[in-house]
């Protein structure tokens, strides 16, 4: 089993969602919540807070635990969290081609399906 953690930040109103655009397969130029492979010797919480400076710049820290994504035909569980932002600094990380906030009420069309999956289900939780 892979394991994953993605982060979510919010605009200040918390109207808008903060996604990233994909280099590398699978889902090449699709915008998705940042994340990744967690390492063998890290937390879920900390694979979160490193994969958000390592493709966005941005130093968050963990509010809570929102969803578990499990892909069974990837053999893969991703945990995803809400954040906050301590930076708001944006640098490119290589793994990625554009920073982006999006209504969360008008998503792109081209996000990963199972992230827009996640937005959807919990968008009344995170406007609150």
């Amino acid at each position: 089993m892979k394991y994953g953690s993605s982060a979510i930040i919010l605009s200040e109103d918390r109207t808008k969602v903060l996604l990233t655009k994909r280099v590398y397969p699978p889902f090449p130029d699709f915008w998705e919540i940042p994340g990744g492979h967690k390492g063998d010797n890290e937390t879920s919480e900390e694979c979160a807070v490193r994969e958000m400076r390592e493709e966005t710049g941005l130093v968050v820290r963990i509010v809570k635990h929102i969803h578990k994504i499990v892909e069974k035909e990837k053999n893969q569980t991703t945990n995803v969290y809400l954040c906050r932002l301590k930076t708001n600094r944006i640098e490119l990380g290589a793994e990625v081609s554009d920073i982006k906030f999006f209504d969360l009420s008008d998503l792109p069309e081209d996000i990963v399906p199972v992230h827009r999956d996640v937005l959807v289900k919990h968008r009344e939780m995170l406007n609150e």
